[in-house]
Order: structure tokens, then C-alpha cells, then sequence
């Protein structure tokens, strides 16, 4: 017999095969669709399709060698080792008990949980709880229990001492009074302490006649009797000193009331410590005073004033001058504080001052001049930093300012006293550069699209013909473009059109995606027609969506084109492009 392909959906009338029948990817179907039976190089066989029962008939498809047949369902259970029957037993294993586990293996299963002294064993459904019965619970069987730290707080009693009142049992809080005579020791709230008039002079015994009571040298801390050596010695005085008017002498009945005065022309007082180390005081017939201190000459005898407040130098004439014999050092005055020419104020290390010389400031690091205020300038020799803010400070007529605005990296500016900020840097440079471009051509523009000529002067309707753009050399926005004419335009609306081209993207672009435009009504003969393109800019045939920016490295080039014809072939155009140039990013 002939080999029969079938390649459209047919039948086969009355043929018997006689090799085998090759399917060739084809499906065995009823209705010659793509389902059914298909047949792959191996011998597997697909269903596409196979139709649920209605009820369960208990038959399941195997293969028997290679054959397939049907099986019950005791089959499939036979085949995969399922048995039937009861559960004959369950075992219940505790941690504790009288045998390894509990078993019942006839019939039903039942087991009983029961609690016992002290513990508690409910249920909720299959959930089985044990919990403790506190009043069922021993205290003193439970481990750990200590005897002696329960005890009857009514068998220990705490006694009140000599000197002491209170006590008790300690069932309860228990306090104790101090029981004193109140005469000499009082009890104040939560103190302790001696009377007013408490001591008194006939308290103090056994003191040796012409004795004082002090703290002696020596005595650490301790009161002692002192004797009248020990006096004068402490007060500084020389036994038998009586050159005074209103004196007091070496004879202890001796006392003093009023003023004392020390009436010489030398020196009226003089403290020492020994004859070579002392001080004197001296009074001038004017009234003026000299304090002198005098060293035995191996070290410099020094005036030191230890106030425990405040030093207060009260002039009543105005001026306090710092001098050695008679160079003035420097002075204070209402005036404030005056300095000699070349002194300097130093802090700490000598080698760091603020100085002024004939003419101008100077301060001074390292003994190096760093920063010098002259009349009308101030000369910095070191780089200045300045802490980043938010913004300017508030604004002083006739003064600008320059501070650093707070950004990642922050930014340099300059505030006028108008308060317009000005961006001077942006990232790694300055900011806001103007960069202009600028065009003149000739032409009768008609309603086409012209590209504007950035190298030489002629125009042109179609792009890729001459080289009409450039290679953008940094990051930059278009800001403004103005446009003026030697023809009156006014009777048409104008469309300026950028686009900004990738590296790897030809020139040859299309004339209108990525057309980046804002259009302007023309002027008047020889009058300005500006594009705006700081707003809202289209983006190629759509109204909304361009962008005014330009990428380092981008190609530009721009179109000119005009809805209305108004022009001759003698009208000359003149364009000029404003941009802000980012040179942070270059190419």
C-alpha cells in the first residue's frame, strides 16, 4: 500500500495499514483539531485531555508491563502497602512512673490522668492540663526549705540601751528615741546637737591663768591654751612694740579703740619674715601709697593678692598704668585698654600674640604673621574656612555677605544687602557660568523647519547635510533665546526647537522626536522675540514633557520654524542662546 501523509485535517476510508503509521508531530483527534492522542520519538504517549467521572467508580489506570489497565481500589491499596482495620493498641510514655511506658493494645484505648496532693489535672476538648492546688501544697515539705528563715517575728524583741527609748518584738516597725538631759544636748528634728548657751564658761575648767585658747601652731586642729609668746608670734608682732600713737603694747591689760595710726615720714609698716625677706608700706606726703616687697636677693619677692571674692582696683582718676620704675607697660582707662607700639597680648605660648605696630594689627601664630588689618584691607596669609549654614544672616545696608550654604559638597555664596543670594560654586566647580550661542543667516523661512547655522552663515531645511550643531562641553540649561528680524514677523507664532544627542547617536536625527521647543509670537521690524525656556517646554509632538538640560558630551543642534508664512528671501535673522553652565561636569 501506498504511503498516506496527511497534512490537512481528513479521513482515512477503508484502509488497512501495512507498516506503521507515522504521526510526524500530528495529534489522533476526533474532529482533526490539536488535541487528542500525540506520540513522541520515544513511545510517549499524551492525552491532551481527560474527561472526570461523574461518581466514584473505584477504577484507577496502572501499567502492567508496558499495558494499561485498571485496578480497584483494594488493588492500589494492595500495591502501595496500605492496610485496614482498627488501631489495636497506643502506648503513653511519662517521665516518671513504675514502667517504661503505658500500654492498652484491645479494643478502644482509655487512660486516666489524675492529679494528686498538690497538683491538679483538668481538660478542655483534647487539651490536657496539670496545674499546682497552692492549698493543698506542705510549705515546709517543698525542697529547699530553711528552717531558720521562718521564724516567729514575736519571739525576737530588740531592747532599748542605755542613753536609748523604744524597742520591741519585731511583728511591727519599731523605732528608738536618744533620751537626752535638755539642758546642754537638744534632739532637733533628725539631729543631735549642742543648745544654744549649751557650754558655757563654767564648763571650761582648769585653764591656766594669762592663757588663750586658739589653735596653736602645731596643734593640728586641736584648741589649745596659748601662751603670750604664742600670741604675738601668731599676730605677727614683736614683743615690746609700742611706736605707735594708739598703741598696744606687750602689756596684756592693755586694749585699743579706734583708729590706728602709724605717724613717721619713713616707712610706716613693715612685715617681715625675717630681716633680709620683708615688705613695707609707705605713705607720701601726697597721699600716695608704696607697697614694697624686699627678697634676700637669691629669689624675686613677688605681690600676690588672694582674695577669696572678687579684686576690685577703684581709681577715682580714671587710669590704672601697669609700670617697671618708669616704663609704662600699659594702661586702663575709660578709654578702654592701652597699649604701648609693638606690645603684644600672648595666650599661653609666647610665640602666638596680637600685636600692633605704627600703622596696623597683626595676628601672629608660631610668631608668623598670619592675618594683618590695615585701614582699608585685611591681608590673610593662611586659607580661611567657614562653617556651613542654612542660609544668610539678616541683611545690613552697604554690607555684603559671603558664607557657605550647607549642601554635600557644600556651596560658596554672596548675599548683597538686598538679600539675593548668589551661587557661586556647585560641586567640584563654579556654578551658574553664563555660555552663550549665537546665529545669523538669510533666508525665506517659509513654514519649514530650518537649522540654525552655529559654524558659518547659512541655514537649512533638512539636517545631517552640514555640520548645523556642536558637542556640548559640560552640563548646561537652556535659559533664554532671543530672536530678532529685519521683517516685520509679528503675524506668526515661532517654534525653537533643541535637541541634545548621546554619544553613539547620529546627527542625522529625526526632525521631530526629542525635539525639546517653546515657541514666542515674532516682533516688529528690528524688535526682540525672546523663547522662554525655564517653563513648561514640549517635547516633540506633544505640548508638555521637554527638557531645557544638555549632558557633557551631548551633540545640540536647533530648529527654527514658523506657522505662518511672513518672510522674503531678504529677511535676516539674528538668534542669540542663553545657557547656565554647570562646570562641575565637563567633558
Amino acid at each position: 500500500m501506498s504511503r498516506i501523509s496527511l497534512k490537512t485535517p481528513g479521513s482515512i476510508p477503508n484502509h488497512k495499514l501495512q507498516r506503521n503509521l507515522q504521526l510526524n508531530s500530528k495529534f489522533i483527534s476526533n474532529d482533526g483539531g490539536n488535541e487528542g492522542i500525540t506520540i513522541d520519538n520515544s513511545g510517549n504517549t499524551t492525552l491532551s485531555a481527560i474527561a472526570e467521572i461523574g461518581s466514584d467508580t473505584d477504577k484507577f489506570l496502572m501499567s502492567d508491563s508496558g499495558v494499561v489497565k485498571y485496578v480497584t481500589g483494594d488493588n492500589l491499596k494492595t500495591f502501595i502497602g496500605v492496610g485496614s482495620g482498627d488501631i489495636t493498641g497506643v502506648s503513653i510514655t511519662t517521665d516518671s512512673g513504675s514502667g517504661s511506658k503505658a500500654e492498652d493494645t484491645g479494643g478502644s484505648a482509655d487512660f486516666s490522668i489524675l492529679g494528686s496532693s498538690g497538683v491538679g489535672v483538668t481538660n478542655s476538648g483534647t487539651t490536657i492540663t496539670a496545674v499546682a492546688v497552692p492549698a493543698e501544697i506542705d510549705h515546709d515539705s517543698l525542697n529547699n526549705f530553711v528552717a531558720n528563715e521562718h521564724i516567729d517575728h514575736t519571739s525576737i524583741t530588740l531592747t532599748a540601751g542605755d542613753g536609748l527609748t523604744g524597742g520591741g518584738d519585731i511583728s511591727s516597725n519599731r523605732s528608738f528615741a536618744v533620751s537626752v538631759d535638755d539642758s546642754t544636748i537638744e534632739i532637733n528634728s533628725d539631729s543631735l546637737r549642742v543648745k544654744d548657751d549649751g557650754i558655757t564658761y563654767a564648763k571650761i575648767q582648769n585653764m591656766t591663768d594669762a592663757r588663750m585658747l586658739g589653735n596653736n601652731a602645731g596643734s593640728d586642729g586641736v584648741i589649745t591654751e596659748m601662751t603670750q609668746a604664742n600670741v604675738l608670734s601668731f599676730l605677727g608682732v614683736e614683743a615690746g612694740a609700742n611706736n605707735v600713737t594708739n598703741h598696744v603694747t606687750n602689756d596684756a591689760n592693755d586694749t585699743m579703740a579706734g583708729d590706728l595710726t602709724i605717724d613717721s615720714t619713713g616707712t610706716q609698716l613693715k612685715l617681715q619674715h625675717n630681716s633680709n625677706d620683708y615688705a613695707t608700706f609707705t605713705v607720701a606726703n601726697t597721699g600716695d601709697l608704696t607697697i614694697a616687697t624686699i627678697g634676700d636677693g637669691t629669689t624675686d619677692s613677688d605681690l600676690i593678692l588672694d582674695a577669696d571674692g572678687d579684686i576690685e582696683l577703684n581709681a577715682d582718676g580714671g587710669d590704672i598704668t601697669f609700670k617697671d620704675a618708669s616704663t609704662s607697660y600699659g594702661s586702663i582707662g575709660s578709654a578702654g585698654l592701652n597699649l604701648p607700639t609693638d606690645s603684644r597680648v600672648e595666650w599661653g605660648d609666647a610665640a602666638d600674640f596680637i600685636y600692633a605696630d605704627a600703622s596696623d594689627i597683626h595676628i601672629s601664630k608660631d610668631d608668623t604673621d598670619i592675618v594683618t588689618f590695615k585701614d582699608d584691607q585685611v591681608l590673610n596669609e593662611v586659607p580661611i574656612k567657614i562653617k556651613e549654614a542654612a542660609s544668610a544672616v539678616a541683611d545690613t545696608a552697604a554690607y555684603g555677605q559671603i558664607w557657605i550654604k550647607t549642601a554635600t559638597p557644600n556651596e560658596l555664596y554672596f548675599t548683597n544687602d538686598a538679600g539675593n543670594d548668589v551661587q557661586i560654586t556647585s560641586g567640584s566647580g563654579l556654578a551658574n557660568m553664563p555660555f552663550v550661542l549665537y546665529t545669523q543667516f538669510q533666508d525665506d523661512v517659509g513654514i519649514n523647519k530650518h537649522y540654525l547655522p552655529l559654524r558659518g552663515y547659512f541655514e537649512q531645511s533638512s539636517v545631517g547635510n552640514e555640520p548645523t550643531g556642536m558637542i556640548a562641553p559640560f552640563n548646561m540649561k537652556l535659559q533664554k533665546a532671543t530672536m530678532r528680524c529685519n521683517t516685520d514677523i509679528s503675524g506668526a507664532t515661532w517654534k525653537l526647537g533643541m535637541w541634545a544627542l548621546s554619544s553613539g547617536t547620529s546627527e542625522s536625527h529625526h526632525h521631530t522626536n526629542g525635539m525639546n521647543w517653546a515657541t514666542v509670537t515674532g516682533g516688529a521690524i528690528h524688535t526682540n522675540a525672546t523663547f522662554d525656556f525655564t517653563g513648561t517646554l514640549g517635547d516633540g509632538t506633544n505640548a508638555s514633557g521637554g527638557s531645557n538640560a544638555v549632558t557633557a558630551g551631548q551633540w545640540i543642534d536647533f530648529a527654527l520654524q514658523s506657522d505662518t508664512d511672513v518672510t522674503s528671501s531678504t529677511a535676516e535673522f539674528w538668534i542669540t542662546l542663553f545657557f547656565i553652565a554647570d562646570l562641575s561636569n565637563t567633558i
